[in-house]
């Protein structure tokens, strides 16, 4: 089958077909444009595949969504979506009621020019967090589930007040992961294991969310994520997940501007109350998770026969440490929802059954 690309200067470019190199087609998107795209029209009006090559990016200057899933097909982004000073704006969009999947291995960026300032002298910024509002990396919307999953591996930002770095507003039916292991080209070697980053900065944001309408019938696998803002949350869990909830990497909330402590005492008592803001959980679970939930270390001690002692498919020697880090009044970890239990499933099996 033949492999199409999408090329732009200012707008798209019609399409150009190359030679066939893989069993499926994809319509790639090899250098910048500004218009969105769709994998149900990308292809001449058709739908088709949408995969973003390390050159290619997607920069739209108006609300929407960037690239949008709304057929049976898959989204593979190498290279890098962008919106600037653009409000109620999402880099990846899926549609629930589909089958596909979502793989960013890039970036996704959504900011603005406001950048705070220290208006009273005190060495550190004050103001408001973000201007903006209403902004998302990954989001996946619907009433009917997606039939996939979703991996992020590459490096989301995030500045907007309500928003979030990925947002799961619908069922998925695979995974949600924030980190892949990739097999060594030659036997003997160790495999290359890569994570995913989150930051984000605005008031009432959340780097991670499952909404109570969204669920992930797989795993879910956090690696990095910061969270700035008045009730920021780092890690929202409010839909059921049917695998494991496993946090291999740091997770960090505050409503703090700075979270390391003054040299001088005294300096600390020219803080405002703008200043001193407080965030929200870090890590909140308020469902069901079918496997447990796991703040990850690196198993010990280390076997040189079996390279994966947990099972979790990370050789031990690149397990991520997990942390969890709260600056304020609010917790790291908080489990539990008013009116409602909340059940943790058994963590591994046999001697690993947590």
């Amino acid at each position: 089958m033949k492999r199409k690309f999408l090329a732009a200067a200012v707008a798209l470019a019609p399409l150009l077909a190359v030679g066939a190199g893989s069993a499926r087609a994809a319509t790639q998107i090899t250098t910048a444009t500004t218009q969105p795209v769709a994998t149900a029209t990308v292809n001449g009006g058709g739908p088709d595949d949408i995969d973003i090559t390390s050159t290619g990016s997607v920069n739209p200057t108006a609300p929407g969504a960037a690239v949008t899933l709304d057929s049976n097909n898959v989204i593979t982004s190498e290279g890098s979506i962008n919106f600037k000073d653009v409000s109620d704006a999402t880099g990846i969009l899926v549609d629930g009621g589909f089958t596909g999947q979502v793989t960013n291995t890039g970036g996704i960026t959504l900011t603005e020019s406001y950048v705070a300032t220290d208006t009273n002298g005190d060495g550190v910024v004050d103001g408001p967090f973000a201007q903006g509002a209403n902004r998302i990396g990954i989001a996946v919307t619907g009433i009917a589930p997606f039939t996939g999953g979703i991996t992020s591996t590459g490096a989301i930002s995030i500045q907007g007040n309500t928003s979030e770095g990925i947002s799961i507003q619908a069922p998925i039916t695979g995974d949600l992961l924030m980190l892949t292991v990739t097999p060594p080209a030659t036997q003997g070697d160790l495999p290359t294991v890569a994570n995913g980053s989150i930051t984000i900065t605005g008031d009432n944001t959340v780097g991670v969310q499952v909404t109570p309408t969204g669920a992930v019938g797989g795993n879910v696998r956090i690696t990095g994520v910061t969270a700035r803002g008045v009730n920021a949350q780092g890690v929202a869990i409010d839909g059921a997940v049917g695998g494991t909830v496993n946090i291999s990497g740091f997770v960090s909330a505050s409503g703090y501007r700075n979270t390391v402590r003054p040299t001088n005492p005294a300096f600390s008592l020219l803080y405002t109350a703008d200043e001193l803001q407080q965030g929200g959980s870090a890590v909140s679970i308020g469902a069901n998770i079918g496997k447990g939930l796991i703040i990850s270390a690196t198993p010990a001690p280390l076997s040189t026969t079996n390279l994966d002692q947990d099972g979790d498919g990370v050789p031990d020697a690149q397990q991520g440490t997990g942390t969890i880090n709260s600056y304020g009044a609010a917790p790291a970890l908080q489990i539990g929802a008013a009116g409602k239990s909340v059940e943790l499933g058994a963590v591994g099996t046999d001697a690993n059954a947590y």
